[in-house]
């Protein structure tokens, strides 16, 4: 073989091994129980995708994916994901046993997420009337996380109280409605829409959870792992900075900004 060929076939090989390390940065946006699909979030997924290989200098776009199934997500976690974006309850059930270390976290509005118990009206006053009662949530999948961080200060759930993973927030609403022993804890957005169903006047909130982080984007495996294709600080710089640089992806996202982690509040949430 030529020189010119050798040097034209290492030249390639180059590129080749180049471009397999950028498309090796798989990011997973991990949200069981939330709406939407893995086919329709793929275009905002995309749009991510390429904002942040933009801002922090990568050579090709990371591939993004959502999942909504806990199962699914948890598959592509332990598959190829470098990074991953989980609600902080998906942090405090599988964080440890996944490797999940937080790099940054999300801010929706001036605080984080406050979580409310939802019950029939007359029916729960006080954290032991929840005795024998399902209480249902799309964070259900995390009970120590419910029974202790969300929920702790209202007072100790009992032993006999079932925490049941339910993503059709909306049906458990009605059963609680009508009665049944169940009680559902929903998130912010979900209270802001409680007045709108039409059984709305059949519920009550009871109780109201402190406020805590509401989503962490995590480092999957060791964070000094230098087979990341583009560094971790250019990485955490890049998503720090883009509520300057691209606004209008956040917006896709339902993300004001990224903020450094608040380390001493996921440290009371360890504790």
């Amino acid at each position: 073989m030529s020189r010119s060929r050798i040097v034209a076939l290492l030249i390639c090989l180059a590129v080749s091994s180049s471009a397999a390390a950028a498309a090796a940065l798989d990011i997973v946006v991990w949200a069981p129980g939330y709406p939407g699909s893995t086919e329709q979030a793929q275009p905002t997924m995309d749009a991510f995708g390429q904002a942040l290989a933009g801002a922090a200098g990568a050579p090709l776009p990371p591939r993004v994916t959502y999942y909504k199934s806990l199962e699914e997500g948890r598959a592509a976690v332990e598959g190829s994901a470098r990074l991953v974006m989980v609600p902080t309850a998906v942090w405090a059930a599988f964080g440890k046993e996944l490797s999940l270390t937080p790099l940054v976290q999300v801010q929706r509005g001036d605080s984080g997420e406050r979580w409310s118990l939802v019950a029939a009206r007359g029916k729960v006053s006080e954290a032991g009337d929840l005795a024998g009662m399902t209480l249902s949530s799309q964070i259900g999948y995390a009970p120590e996380f419910v029974r202790g961080p969300v929920l702790s200060a209202w007072g100790a759930l009992p032993d006999s109280t079932t925490v049941a993973f339910e993503s059709r927030i909306r049906s458990a609403l009605r059963r609680a409605s009508k009665g049944e022993p169940e009680a559902v804890l929903i998130d912010s957005e979900q209270r802001a829409a409680l007045g709108s169903l039409r059984f709305a006047a059949e519920l009550e909130v009871v109780a109201t959870s402190p406020s805590l982080p509401l989503t962490l984007v995590c480092i999957v495996g060791d964070p000094s792992d230098s087979a990341l294709p583009v560094g971790v600080q250019s990485l955490r710089q890049a998503l720090l900075e883009m509520h300057h640089t691209n606004p209008e992806v956040l917006e896709s996202l339902r993300v004001d900004r990224f903020v450094p982690v608040d380390a001493d509040a996921l440290e009371a949430l360890r504790r």
